[in-house]
């Protein structure tokens, strides 16, 4: 109860009019909440006491200033599963690469002199929908594993796409598994080839690092297109007057993946990836119009697998200071991370004490 509301103040005199009683008691009101208001975010040393309802002193005017986030998240993905969004992610590119080609799918790769792929009659027939992996005999699946590496990038799209259900732990699949397995390394290899424009041929003199590092971005890439389209999807249903998520969409890497490169645009709409070399590129000049999506990413590992917690926020790179979404995100990122070290010692010390 508010000052101004106890006992003490709001006895009424019995001889004294309404009006002026009610008159008075605004006055002493106005009077209490004149006081200037401290905010919560200050440390105790910038008040004059310990009290709650002590004003805040002058030296709360040579405090440096602490900048106000402009932070407005427009799209979320909230306790998803990553391998639901990855498989969301693998029919939207199947839809848009795999069903305009038809019946010449099943073309196989050629080489002078002869057939490049032995096992071209199986898989002719997993393209074409004629036979399931999972009840094909293990021998062909076995003998048509180091065929799938001479597969365009639309054929095992096809391939993954039509399997996207098929998971199991049973020894008598595991010809199946480690089909998929390898359908998976050159899947993603040469999705990330098609979003960076470089040939889909690879050399021999390339070094396995840069393939570790293409499977990478083509996982990256994957699940992102996925969560857009879940996030489209989502706003599409609510039809609350919610905008339509961006086309261009902000990749931070690691330094391992690719040297020089930290940040990245991935562009939804033709499945493109643009690398920004440098500390510090500027974004206005690869994104002339339009806004860019910066991901806040909470997201968190449990034994089930990959949980995803993305917070969104859209910015105009000619007008907002994308950089300092991207250090918040970034810091929101490493708080996350840390929390999550320190719940996993907590876990493993009480562990190891109750084991004693």
């Amino acid at each position: 109860m508010a000052a101004c509301d106890t006992v003490e103040e709001t006895t009424l005199l019995p001889k004294t009019p309404v009006s002026a009683q009610i008159k008075s008691w605004e006055a002493r009101c106005q009077t209490k909440r004149s006081d200037p208001i401290v905010p919560r975010r200050l440390s105790m040393a910038s008040r004059s006491t310990d009290s709650p309802d002590s004003p805040a002193i002058s030296t709360i005017s040579t405090m440096p200033p602490r900048p106000i986030s402009p932070v407005r998240y427009n799209w979320r993905l909230e306790n998803i599963s990553e391998q639901r969004i990855l498989q969301t992610g693998v029919r939207s590119l199947s839809k848009k690469y795999v069903i305009p080609r038809g019946e010449s799918l099943a073309e196989m790769p050629a080489r002078k002199g002869g057939p490049q792929i032995m096992q071209g009659s199986f898989l002719k027939r997993i393209l074409l929908g004629e036979v399931e992996l999972k009840s094909s005999v293990a021998s062909d699946v076995i003998a048509a594993q180091g065929d799938l590496r001479h597969l365009d990038c639309d054929q095992l799209l096809c391939i993954r796409e039509r399997t996207l259900d098929f998971a199991t732990e049973s020894a008598s699949h595991n010809g199946q598994m480690s089909f998929l397995q390898i359908v998976d390394l050159h899947l993603f290899e040469k999705l990330a080839r098609r979003c960076l424009r470089e040939p889909m041929t690879r050399k021999a003199s390339e070094a396995a690092s840069r393939v570790h590092e293409l499977r990478d971005i083509g996982f990256q890439v994957s699940v992102l297109r996925g969560a857009v389209e879940v996030m489209i999807d989502d706003v599409m249903r609510r039809n609350d007057g919610t905008e339509i998520p961006p086309d261009c969409w902000i990749m931070t890497f690691k330094e391992s993946i690719i040297p020089g490169v930290k940040y990245a645009l991935f562009h939804f709409d033709d499945y493109r990836l643009t690398l920004l070399h440098g500390e510090r590129p500027d974004f206005s000049r690869h994104v002339p119009s339009g806004k860019l999506a910066v991901i806040t990413d909470r997201s968190k590992d449990s034994k089930a697998g990959k949980r995803l917690f993305w917070l969104v926020s859209a910015y105009d790179p000619k007008k907002d200071d994308v950089y300092a979404a991207l250090e918040s995100a970034a810091s929101s990122n490493n708080s996350s991370a840390i929390k999550k070290n320190l719940n996993q010692e907590l876990e493993a010390a009480l562990k190891h004490r109750n084991s004693m």
